[in-house]
């Protein structure tokens, strides 16, 4: 006879078949694997302990260099770190006060907080001058390479020259280079000579003291006495800016004079020069605006005007330029 209780009965009997069946269902997990094989030092796998003072101070343990050791006994949780404490060291979204990549100047590294494409590692984007540009591309010139200055009030991107002892790839490290014209397209123009002595009787900082001429932003102011620091330094040339030098000079042998610079950037144009020897004084009855005498070493004399002087005296002559025991080494 079958009654109710006996249908109810066999509901409860097939409900306590069909959970022990769920019960027993496989539950999908992450991979638990030790990623290497024992034996192998990147077995290892990082404890709580580890983790956590990676997040508190940036410490990186690694991985040890020994082998994969089994374990003593159960696993038990780290009394320094557990789950909770590794969240409450994580993070946490900030869409309002997290940084984006185009607010951290160009190339920094940091953690982003926002959730709206800028969350975790992060490079910064935002360039030098405020607009996104690449500093290097930007002053990618001649004897120069850019950098990002982050050191004022707000970053920028600035011209470096390549100087002696530069490591920059565009730089070969053995010659001082400066930026004396401001034209970006150039880069740094002017290449300092270690072999000369400048002149330029134009210059506010010019002076005949011992040590000038060696650059030109302490120039010599004549050009006789520019001529005995390059002896007294063993320096070949003697390079003159364009100016009014109202003196008389004797040429050294194996020294150069080479005029014809502008006193600004030192940028030379010999046949625009403006660099004028007008002579002065003299001892005798003639007078010699420049004097070349027993001259044999390679010696040039270029881009100068050169101008007789007035002479009073009886019987006496005026020279622009006296040759005397010189053969070929001039020009």
């Amino acid at each position: 006879m079958y009654s109710h209780r006996t249908a109810e009965t066999a509901s409860r009997a097939l409900a306590i078949v069909f959970l022990s069946m769920l019960v027993c269902l496989p539950v999908p997990a992450g991979n638990i694997d030790s990623p290497a094989p024992p034996g192998d030092p990147t077995a290892y796998l990082p404890s709580f302990a580890e983790v956590c003072a990676r997040l508190a101070s940036g410490a990186n343990p690694g991985a040890p260099p020994g082998s994969f050791v089994e374990p003593g006994g159960p696993p038990v949780s780290s009394p320094l770190c557990d789950l909770q404490d590794l969240l409450n060291m994580t993070p946490a979204p900030d869409n309002v006060a997290g940084a984006t990549p185009g607010e951290v100047v160009c190339g920094k590294a940091y953690w982003g907080l926002r959730t709206d494409g800028s969350w975790g590692l992060q490079s910064g984007t935002r360039a030098c001058t405020g607009c996104e540009l690449d500093c290097v591309a930007l002053f990618d010139k001649p004897n120069a390479f850019g950098q990002c200055n982050t050191g004022g009030a707000e970053p920028e991107c600035e011209l470096v020259c390549c100087a002696v002892g530069s490591d920059d790839p565009a730089c070969d490290g053995l010659i001082d280079y400066f930026d004396l014209n401001g034209v970006l397209a150039d880069g740094c123009e002017f290449q300092l000579d270690p072999d000369a002595i400048y002149v330029s009787e134009s210059d506010p900082a010019a002076a005949d003291t011992a040590g000038c001429g060696t650059d030109p932003w302490l120039p010599c102011a004549t050009i006789s006495f520019g001529i005995g620091e390059a002896v007294s330094s063993a320096r070949s040339q003697v390079l003159v800016a364009n100016g009014a030098y109202d003196e008389s000079i004797t040429v050294q042998d194996g020294i150069s004079l080479l005029g014809g610079y502008r006193a600004d950037t030192w940028e030379r144009n010999v046949s625009a020069t403006g660099t004028a020897i007008y002579g002065g004084g003299g001892g005798g009855s003639h007078r010699k605006t420049i004097t070349v005498s027993g001259v044999s070493s390679t010696t040039t004399v270029e881009g100068f005007l050169v101008y007789g002087q007035q002479n009073v005296n009886s019987s006496g002559n005026s020279y622009a330029v006296w040759i005397a025991n010189t053969g070929t080494a001039l020009s």
